[in-house]
């Protein structure tokens, strides 16, 4: 049987003037829709397509637990986190757009504070024990993952951003463990459920992980870099001061020669926390 809630690729059986049976094993066929265009929503092509012909589908129970077939793909998988909005409420809960036909309930219980429509909320997508169906939660905090990982420092980890603290930018790191990016570390501005790249940059005694933007080796940013991030922060993200600013400009401004600027331009853009265009510089993920 095939696993439900995931990406599989099936072979065409027949196609009719609706959509196409597809073939799932065990003698077990699934219909699946033919998209208004001629591409999907996740950009594939079915132009051509022909019986005997593979075709990537979203497998998913409905509401009566029978498997159905989209060639909508989910913002994202069982067991990640995800920013959804919501664009539903009733009596059973809230509703969350996850990228399906089929929107994900999050119950009235796995609700930190009551949701509005509109609203765009971090959650956590897993089935739940009672029935196995699928449902969200925003109650991110009891499904991080505190057992014991295998990390190493330097290591490259996506994450998703949560709250900001004293101490810096709660993250969670491969969909799964707790992290922090410390204040010092903290070079671009980051909203809560955005997805970045990261790196290990400490792991501590009790295990928790500390975390870096910048890749292992590169040349920390120094004191001239914390000086024109926070001029960038302070105007919007943009600065109309470039490399090709006049001497006179960058020492009235930073106090520095046109080349120390020039270099520390450079190291922020290596950095991936700047980009320079010909007439201003701008702050990533402002």
């Amino acid at each position: 049987m095939l696993q439900p809630e995931a990406l599989h690729s099936l072979t065409i059986v027949d196609i009719t003037e609706k959509g196409m049976y597809l073939n799932a094993g065990e003698q077990q066929l699934l219909f699946v829709h033919h998209p208004e265009s001629k591409l999907d929503a996740a950009n594939q092509s079915l132009e051509g397509k022909d019986i005997g012909d593979k075709v990537n589908v979203f497998v998913y129970r409905d509401g009566q637990q029978k498997l159905q077939a989209t060639l909508e793909k989910p913002l994202c998988q069982v067991n990640q986190f995800a920013k959804l909005e919501v664009t539903d409420v009733n009596q059973i809960g809230a509703f969350v757009d996850w990228g399906i036909a089929k929107e994900l309930l999050i119950p009235f219980g796995e609700q930190i504070r009551p949701l509005k429509v509109g609203q765009r909320v971090v959650v956590y997508v897993y089935h739940n024990r009672a029935d196995s169906r699928l449902v969200a939660s925003t109650r991110v905090d009891k499904h991080l993952d505190r057992s014991e990982h295998n990390y190493k420092k330097g290591d490259k980890v996506e994450l998703l951003a949560l709250d900001p603290s004293d101490l810096g930018m709660k993250v969670i790191v491969d969909h799964k463990f707790s992290g922090l990016i410390h204040n010092d570390d903290l070079h671009q501005k980051l909203t809560k459920g955005q997805n970045i790249t990261g790196f290990i940059k400490t792991i501590r005694h009790d295990n928790k992980l500390d975390i870096q933007l910048t890749p292992p080796g590169v040349s920390g940013i120094d004191s001239l870099g914390q000086k024109i991030i926070e001029k960038l922060k302070d105007n919007n993200g943009e600065l109309f001061i470039t490399d090709k600013s006049s001497p006179e400009v960058i020492k009235k401004i930073f106090g520095v020669s046109k080349k120390q600027y020039k270099n520390a331009l450079g190291n922020l853009y290596k950095n991936r926390i700047i980009l320079i265009e010909p007439k201003k510089v701008i702050l990533i993920n402002q």
